[in-house]
């Protein structure tokens, strides 16, 4: 079985949950931007490392990732769902 990399790990959990709003968010100009903004920034970042970085680099990703992501889980209440 082969191993899947930090990154890729990371990527893919990106993708698979919070880039399905993607494309129902672009074209707004409100908090849905903020949204896509962060979405593409995460990506960017992560795009920006090596496979497996440096315990310390994956420490402080994980928790700037994890800030952003519960910045996105409320955008997503908010407009996808109507609640907040």
């Amino acid at each position: 079985m082969k191993s899947t990399s930090w990154k890729e790990s990371k990527k893919y959990t990106m993708e698979s949950f919070y880039g399905k709003y993607m494309k129902e968010f672009e074209g707004y100009s409100d908090d849905r931007k903020i949204y896509c903004n962060t979405y593409e920034m995460i990506m960017k970042a992560l795009e920006s490392l090596q496979d497996d970085p440096e315990c310390y680099v994956r420490c402080a990703m994980n928790q700037m990732i994890n800030n952003d992501m519960g910045m996105m889980d409320r955008i997503i209440l908010r407009f996808h769902f109507g609640e907040g």
